[in-house]
């Protein structure tokens, strides 16, 4: 396996990667306690620091693209991502780039995203095109780690959006036996975990030693790979069948909105709302420039400015090139 390091970063205290709403904190928090501090989807911070039990109804794995790509081929395809000029410096510095992960939706026929999201707040779409590390049908609730990379939840309990057939999945035989391994492997790690705060911290979860977290974590990433190899059809059925169907059969897959991850990406277009687009002291120029309070920056990305009608088609047009 390639170097952890390259793909998690698991202790340097960063600002949000991307999005203004995301909960972010390290991957040793996602994948050993319950809760951790950090910035959940309403705002709130978690404060819950506590190890989590056996049963722990949530298996969170970092979407680490060189073990994704090991298990299943990895579709290329454009989608969409709403955002606002506060972010458009960070989105660009993100291309091209394996490790670094962004939310991207591809569906949004009743336009609860670009009416609710891009109309009224930020006012800007951005097509992109890359590699898809994971797909649902419906929000999946995918948490930043302090890297950048994407994490999902495999667990029973896992937040997805109530359209999604991800809960019939977990109803199957074959949900219950990756479940099984799952917390098989999880188990003597956390019983080290338990262990070693007992004995060396006194009960403090949150001063459990860098070296121990590194340790822990790489043990988890090493055991968890043969899992999703052995138990490939389940965990494709959970998180990427939606990109599938998405490219093969565009009109019968129109969900209401729907969620993937996307990496390695690069921006093929912006598309704005308003043709004078000026807002909180940033602004759109005619020759082609983004200008903020950092000053401006020659974008060499092609600039639309539609209205919201307009939008709609556009993006409908755009998922079609997912299948042509």
């Amino acid at each position: 396996m390639d170097s952890l390091r390259k793909y998690i970063n698991l202790f340097d205290d960063t600002k949000q990667i991307n999005e203004e709403v995301s909960w972010q904190t390290s991957l040793f928090h996602h994948i050993f306690l319950a809760g951790g501090p950090g910035k959940t989807p309403s705002g709130d911070y978690n404060i819950y620091t506590e190890v989590i039990d056996y049963d722990y109804p949530h298996f969170f794995i970092p979407l680490v693209p060189s073990m994704i790509k090991r298990i299943i081929t990895v579709p290329k395809m454009y989608a969409f991502h709403g955002l606002g000029t506060q972010n458009i410096r960070k989105l660009i510095s993100l291309q091209n780039q394996k490790t670094k992960q962004i939310s991207v939706f591809t569906s949004d026929p009743e336009g609860y995203i670009t009416d609710s999201g891009v109309w009224s707040g930020s006012g800007i779409v951005a097509v992109v095109y890359g590699d898809v590390m994971a797909s649902n049908m419906a929000d999946m609730m995918s948490v930043v780690d302090k890297k950048g990379t994407r994490v999902i939840d495999l667990g029973p309990e896992a937040q997805i959006g109530e359209y999604s057939n991800f809960y019939d999945h977990i109803m199957t035989s074959e949900y219950k036996a990756f479940w099984n391994d799952l917390t098989a492997m999880r188990k003597p790690l956390l019983d080290l975990l338990e262990n070693y705060i007992q004995n060396a911290l006194d009960g403090e979860a949150d001063n459990v030693s860098n070296s121990v977290k590194y340790k822990l974590i790489k043990s988890y990433i090493d055991g968890l790979e043969p899992i999703l190899a052995k138990h490939k059809k389940i965990f494709t059925q959970l998180y990427f069948d939606w990109a599938e169907s998405q490219i093969k059969k565009y009109q019968d897959t129109k969900s209401e909105y729907d969620e993937l991850v996307m990496g390695n990406f690069k921006i093929v277009k912006f598309i704005v709302h308003d043709d004078e687009y000026d807002r909180d002291g940033a602004e759109f120029t005619k020759t082609g420039d983004f200008c903020d309070d950092s000053g401006c920056i020659k974008l060499n990305i092609p600039i639309e400015y539609m209205t919201y009608d307009e939008m709609i088609l556009a993006l409908d047009k755009i998922r079609e090139q997912n299948y042509s």
